[in-house]
């Protein structure tokens, strides 16, 4: 797993905690947060909670090598539409949604073969909501599911199976 940079859309309780995990261990890489509110960002901003902030779409999931969807699931089909004009060639898309027939389908519809999209779902909240309780430990001990369909890339799976261990799941 060589990931110089993660992107993570949407900074709530587990986008930016997602962010402050990865800032904690993987060494080296990038990681770049993004909200589509300008306040969120201002607060993402004050947190540190990534190592960049982006102001657009097109600036946080350029370049990336793995992006992840951390916004309510009914976001999702226009986001993997919007997001693939700037996605670099074998870009992996994932999310961190609790439900997994709907992405698949839209990812298939919108996302090109030359990007790869593998469904996860990390086990792992707290009764609170918002950034202002993201923590580098929220997923530390917690299930990571990964799911997969006969077009999904199995060196991809793989990839986000080492980084959601190292975030500190146990995948499955």
């Amino acid at each position: 797993m060589n990931l110089k940079r993660i992107s993570v859309i949407g900074m709530g309780l587990l986008g930016a905690s997602v962010t402050l995990s990865a800032k904690r261990e993987i060494r080296g890489a990038k990681v770049i947060g993004y909200s589509h509110r300008s306040s969120t960002r201002e607060k993402a901003r004050e947190f540190e909670l990534a190592t960049q902030i982006a102001d657009t779409l097109e600036e946080c999931v350029s370049k990336a090598d793995v992006v992840i969807l951390a916004t309510p699931i009914q976001t999702f089909e226009s986001y993997f539409e919007g997001m693939v004009p700037f996605l670099k060639d074998g870009c992996i898309v994932t999310d961190v949604g609790s439900t997994k027939a709907l992405p698949h389908k839209w990812s298939a519809k919108h996302i090109p073969n030359r990007f790869h999209y593998v469904g996860s779902h990390p086990i792992a909240g707290s009764e609170k909501r918002g950034l202002e309780y993201a923590r580098d430990d929220l997923l530390d001990g917690a299930k990571c599911i990964l799911t997969k369909t006969s077009r999904t890339n199995s060196d991809c799976v793989a990839v986000l199976e080492k980084f959601w261990a190292k975030l500190g799941c146990k995948v499955h």
